[in-house]
């Protein structure tokens, strides 16, 4: 019905403020609806029910409220006679009674209100069953909070039974009119200009966001959907926690809140949580029985770091809470305002509300239980509400997550983390917030034993030259390297290979002998660094494109010996101590020397090769790798991807280069062939395209970079001279799908693409990940897959705890693959490579990347980033990268 209104305007009270500016940005989203439903056990008789609530909402005038549009700001009255009909339901004779009841609830709730001239508050009264109610209670939040929602309840549940038995219940409740005059005072107080300057000396330095948006591209003004996922505290369990918080002096709230301090620091790498408490602002006897909008929003800043330990933390909470609360009733608009926030800007991205209520009414002596829902919109990042309305009953925690900061499976995993984590603070209360385990056990162990069981049989006892020589004894007569016109078999190359590695071994090459080779790519390239291996040395790729002072200090860093080179390049060399070998001029001499396959003493431990790679610094440090590292890595390399004896694999990324090594040597140890792109290409598309087509290539290994000119050349018929690929190997840099996306969309293309990742420090390869789908990629980043055979990945945070699934964290390589370390380096091999924490043998260790990554559920990962290129600009975390 229409009531009747008074005539006197009064103006909003501050907290109405904060919630009207809020709304009117959202005009057609219930943000501001709250309320739930009340399930009663019991017969209640509709029409005393509805005097009931009639009583109740004459007694309260903040049920009566009907806002005015004003020329800025909006006015209120106080509506005089006002009477409802009851909405009342049955759904008792429908097959899914209950059921039918909850969706009709639901679509009520879900209707936002209309803000002006009427009523902000909606009553029903759904039959399920005879003995079955749920009464629908819907407010906007600018008439009543949550405290205020309980009062309605027990008044209700009041005067009911006081109808049912006959007896009179009528009260003169305090009216809200009343706070708003006593707000209206308080901006003119002392008290008011206290808490300006307390707030003000707070956020003098304007603290980092938090969690930062992932899942939705939006205005800021723009509204995502919320989902939320309940926790139930068994009573007994949380009883525990109550007397642990009694014991140290706090309160539940003062444990929740400390909890959740631990998980957020900890998951974001902070040392500090900002987050909203509510605030009750309730501070007479009166007030607090009073119906109405009275709460606030404290933003709680703690500082405490992660070396104290829980109890520690609850004290220092306790104590900030304290000032904070002296302070309460200052708006929180107006603690935005006076530190320089935007409108849309907030201090904190989670708010944690904890409401300890009572609600243990009974309605004629039909129990009755209050539940709280959802209208499905949540503007912070995420909201805890904390249910204890019934003295004896399990407590409810509702983790309300907007979709733009969390997906589904996150909120569950945050959920099960953090019951878990009550359980390790009852279990281990006096150690660091750092040494908290945060995460379920399962959860622990899928990620250091699940995933990473990667233990597989390779050759352990034998190196490349071993597979090699193996292949060339099945196969000498098929071909082994092609280069424009020139082709060897394997039984010619081997030949050649090994007469070098005789006169190798005459000038003292053995293992541990550093050999550089400085050649253009040619059949002389893949005979010297057989050469090389096989008379048990390592080798040093030197592309001829390097600056003259890079190989300078390459050479005399490495202590080469002996340098392979061609007459072409000698000229233009360095000046060094090593012995130059033209392999071109000395070709003829060299074929006079021993044929057979040379012995040598190299064992699996001794280096294959060495690769300089650039330094933070600006000086390259060579990075030396195990011949078994290297004997895996071509492992999983033939085995994961089947490489036979009819797979053609071209080699276009330069010599130096460390994904460029594995493909010299996957395909010699499997039958298969080997081709090199001329020089004088230089990555021309075209000439690319055209080896692929007459040399039937089928494996291609590359950065991303070096083939998008490829698959993207305009010509004819392009994609059908691609349709001899069956793998396409990319790394080194993250992929853009959509350049790509023609060619794998296109009837032509038969090729596989996979992302690979690793540094040089594990012999190039530590993890991969085959793309299937791709068009799912479009919008985020392809993961780069999880650990290849007998290599392990940790994410880690900065005490080398494990980080949970999802978290970002430094990505920590372990495995056979691993490196030996920095040459003449000890320091930066050190600072490096470190023990491995989750293995007890003493020589096992772990390389730090530097790359920032987290696990997806399924196990593989994201690669985010390099953690020293990240700068912070208004808040938000870039990548040096991606600033143009």
């Amino acid at each position: 019905m229409t009531p009747n209104q008074t005539i006197k305007h009064y103006p909003l009270s501050s907290p109405q403020r904060e919630i009207w500016f809020d709304q009117i940005l959202h005009p057609d989203v219930p943000l501001y609806n709250i309320g739930g439903y009340v399930r009663i056990d019991g017969s209640i008789e509709p029409s005393l029910f509805e005097k009931a609530l009639n009583q109740v909402i004459h007694e309260n005038d903040a049920l009566r409220i009907i806002l005015h549009e004003g020329e800025s700001l909006p006015t209120q009255t106080f509506a005089e006679n006002v009477r409802i009909k009851l909405d009342f339901h049955d759904f008792s004779e429908k097959e899914n009674a209950h059921e039918s009841a909850f969706k009709w609830m639901a679509q009520a709730y879900a209707k936002p209100f209309q803000l002006y001239d009427g009523l902000l508050f909606q009553f029903a009264l759904c039959k399920a069953a005879d003995n079955c109610y749920y009464w629908l209670m819907k407010y906007h939040h600018i008439i009543v909070d949550g405290w205020a929602t309980s009062l309605i309840v027990q008044r209700v549940a009041t005067a009911y039974n006081a109808l049912v038995t006959g007896q009179s219940s009528e009260h003169n409740y305090y009216s809200y009119q009343d706070f708003i005059q006593n707000d209206q005072a308080y901006f003119e107080s002392e008290k008011f200009v206290k808490a300006k300057r307390y707030w003000q000396e707070k956020y003098k330095k304007v603290p980092e966001p938090l969690l930062v948006r992932r899942y939705a591209i939006h205005k800021p003004s723009q509204i995502i959907t919320s989902q939320s996922s309940t926790l139930r505290l068994k009573r007994s369990f949380y009883n525990q926690l109550n007397d642990f918080a009694l014991k140290n002096k706090a309160s539940m709230f003062h444990v929740i809140l400390g909890a959740l301090y631990c998980y957020f620091v900890r998951t974001c790498h902070r040392e500090d949580l900002v987050i909203g408490l509510p605030t009750l602002n309730r501070n007479t006897a009166a007030f607090k029985q009073t119906v109405g909008l009275f709460v606030g929003v404290s933003p709680a800043w703690f500082r405490f770091g992660t070396d104290l330990n829980f109890v520690e933390l609850v004290e220092k909470i306790r104590q900030e809470l304290q000032k904070d609360y002296r302070h309460q009733r200052f708006p929180l608009g107006e603690i935005n305002r006076q530190v320089g926030l935007h409108s849309h800007q907030q201090l904190f991205d989670i708010m944690l509300s904890y409401a300890k209520h009572n609600y243990d009414v009974d309605f004629n002596g039909s129990s009755a239980k209050t539940v709280y829902t959802t209208a499905g919109f949540e503007q912070n990042a995420l909201a805890i509400y904390v249910e204890e309305f019934h003295q004896h009953d399990d407590v409810n925690i509702y983790f309300d997550c907007n979709l733009g900061f969390f997906d589904a499976y996150e909120i569950e995993r945050i959920k099960a983390r953090f019951e878990f984590l009550l359980g390790e603070i009852l279990r281990q209360p006096s150690v660091p917030v750092w040494e908290l385990q945060i995460m379920p056990d399962a959860e622990l162990n899928k990620i250091l034993v699940e995933w990473n069981n990667t233990a597989t049989d390779y050759p352990r006892d034998k190196t490349i030259v071993d597979l090699f020589e193996e292949q060339v004894a099945k196969t000498p007569n098929a071909i082994a390297v092609v280069f424009e016109n020139q082709q060897l078999t394997y039984l010619q190359l081997n030949t050649k290979a090994n007469q070098l590695a005789h006169y190798l071994q005459t000038l003292g090459v053995k293992p541990e002998v550093l050999v550089g080779i400085c050649v253009e790519r040619s059949i002389e390239m893949v005979i010297g660094l057989l050469g090389i291996l096989k008379a048990g040395g390592a080798y040093l790729p030197l592309d001829p494109a390097y600056p003259a002072a890079r190989l300078a200090f390459m050479l005399e860093d490495a202590q080469v010996s002996v340098l392979l080179t061609q007459s072409s390049l000698k000229e233009g060399l360095p000046t060094t101590q090593a012995q130059k070998v033209c392999l071109d001029v000395e070709a003829e001499a060299l074929s006079q020397s021993r044929s057979e396959n040379p012995v040598s003493d190299v064992k699996p431990d001794n280096l294959a090769y060495v690769i300089y790679t650039s330094g933070s610094t600006g000086k390259p440090k060579g990075v030396g790798v195990y011949h078994r590292g290297l004997t895996n890595l071509v492992n999983w390399f033939v085995r994961d991807f089947n490489l036979t004896a009819t797979d053609s694999v071209l080699v276009i990324s330069p010599f130096g280069f460390d994904l460029t090594q594995k493909n010299f040597l996957a395909p010699l140890i499997k039958g298969g062939q080997l081709h090199l792109l001329p020089a004088s290409i230089h990555y021309d598309p075209n000439q690319i395209t055209q080896i692929i087509t007459e040399q039937q290539i089928t494996w291609l290994n590359c950065t991303p970079s070096a083939f998008y000119p490829v698959c993207e050349f305009r010509e004819n018929n392009l994609f059908q001279k691609l349709v001899s690929l069956r793998y396409l190997f990319l790394g080194g840099e993250p992929i853009a799908l959509t350049r790509l996306l023609p060619w794998l969309q296109s009837r032509a293309c038969q090729a596989k693409v996979v992302n690979t990742y690793g540094p040089t420090e594990c012999t190039d390869v530590c993890a991969a990940y085959l793309l299937e789908q791709p068009e799912s990629f479009l919008t985020q980043p392809i993961p780069i897959g999880k650990p290849i055979f007998n290599a392990k990945l940790f994410i880690l945070g900065k005490h080398l705890e494990v980080l949970p699934i999802g978290v970002a964290g430094e990505l920590y390589i372990g495995g056979v693959g691993l490196a030996r370390g920095y040459l003449n380096r000890p320091d930066l091999t050190g600072e490096k490579f470190i023990n491995n924490p989750f293995d007890d043998d003493l020589n096992s260790r772990l390389y730090k990347t530097g790359d920032l990554a987290r696990y997806l559920p399924d196990g593989n990962i994201e690669y985010l980033g390099r953690i020293d290129h990240q700068v912070k600009v208004r808040g938000f975390r870039i990548e040096l990268g991606e600033i143009p």
